[in-house]
C-alpha cells in the first residue's frame, strides 16, 4: 500500500525469523512486485514504469 493505494497483489510464502528488523526479499518476489533497484547501498527503489523513487525501511 502506498498512501492507501494498492500497488499490486501477489501470493507468496513468507518466513519470519526472530529478531529480524528489516524485511528481506529474494529475487522472485522482487520480480513479482515489479521492483527496480536504484541503489542497494542507499536503499532506493521504484516500481517498474513509475518515476517515484522510494526508500527502503
Amino acid at each position: 500500500m502506498d498512501n492507501g493505494e494498492e500497488l499490486t497483489s501477489v501470493i507468496l510464502d513468507v518466513a519470519v525469523a526472530e529478531g529480524l528488523i528489516e524485511p528481506l526479499l529474494s529475487d522472485s518476489p522482487i520480480d513479482a512486485f515489479n521492483i527496480e533497484i536504484i541503489s542497494f547501498s542507499k536503499g532506493l527503489w521504484r516500481i517498474r514504469g513509475e518515476n517515484k523513487i522510494r526508500n527502503s525501511v
